[in-house]
């Protein structure tokens, strides 16, 4: 009787062992597929990351080049309006500075 109890103590121990080691088996295959798992997606974001700031980088350039053109055609169309006034640009040039020595002289006859 003590063997078959001491076999039955045996076999209860070793079915204990068992399912511990199923658990903990099944606990580790879960934990090693969520590490995968979560590599996959982290590659994945970063992956989606750098793609969406290489776009947002390409439109930024197209802007500024966008905003370059513009500038150099108003500077052209800028020079061609002068250019055509040419020949009155001097005649301004000396009436804007016949203007500014005007309040010049009126300073110079009140400090006095």
């Amino acid at each position: 009787m003590r063997k078959r109890t001491n076999f039955i103590k045996l076999i209860k121990l070793w079915g204990i062992i068992f399912l511990i080691g199923i658990g903990v088996s099944i606990i580790a295959i879960d934990v090693i597929s969520s590490y995968r798992d979560l590599n996959s997606r982290t590659d994945q974001m970063r992956a989606d990351y750098i793609a969406l700031q290489e776009q947002i980088i390409k439109q930024e350039v197209n802007r500024v080049v966008d905003l370059i053109s513009y500038e150099k055609k108003q500077s052209e169309i800028l020079l061609r309006s002068r250019s055509n006034q040419g020949f009155t640009r001097p005649i301004l040039s000396l009436k804007i500075s016949i203007n500014r020595i005007k309040p010049q002289k009126a300073r110079l006859k009140f400090s006095k």
